[in-house]
């Protein structure tokens, strides 16, 4: 049978196929960011897996394997934002935020978790995050948490 179909709006060829792009995403994918991300991640394999993913965005990507060098690092030189991952030795992610924020430290914080029950959000937000981006993790939302963050600089 024969479909009589012509291609969307805002489409581009790619490899003599269509492919969407929608407007805002397009111009996000080439956009290049300046900052510094702090990634406070106690995993080996997603502190790989979110470094890359920042850093390709052109962020510089600094690591802490627990809430106690999250402090430590933000002492020395506070991040534009901070990935904070709550299940980490030493000192909890939701700890870590609760003595950066009564620190008077206001760089936005998101936090990484694979638990978003809402016991557990709520619990981050209270702490004094911004939001939460789950885990497994998800490429698009943290894209999008750190272009709002970083949208006018």
């Amino acid at each position: 049978f024969d479909v009589n179909v012509a291609p969307a709006e805002k489409c581009t060829w790619v490899n003599d196929q269509y492919t969407h792009q929608p407007e805002n995403e397009s111009n996000k994918i080439a956009q290049q960011l300046e900052g510094v991300v702090l990634l406070a991640e106690d995993n080996v394999i997603n502190q790989k897996l979110v470094s890359r993913l920042v850093s390709k965005l052109g962020l510089t990507v600094v690591v802490a394997n627990d809430g106690v060098e999250v402090c430590e690092l933000c002492e020395k030189q506070p991040p534009d934002v901070i990935l904070m991952d709550i299940n980490m030795p030493k000192r909890s992610g939701i700890v870590a935020v609760e003595i950066l924020r009564s620190q008077g430290y206001l760089m936005p914080i998101f936090a990484l978790t694979a638990e978003t029950d809402k016991e557990e959000t709520d619990k981050a937000i209270k702490a004094g995050c911004q939001g939460i981006l789950s885990k497994p993790i998800n490429r698009r939302s943290i894209e999008e948490a750190l272009f709002n963050c970083f949208d006018g600089n």
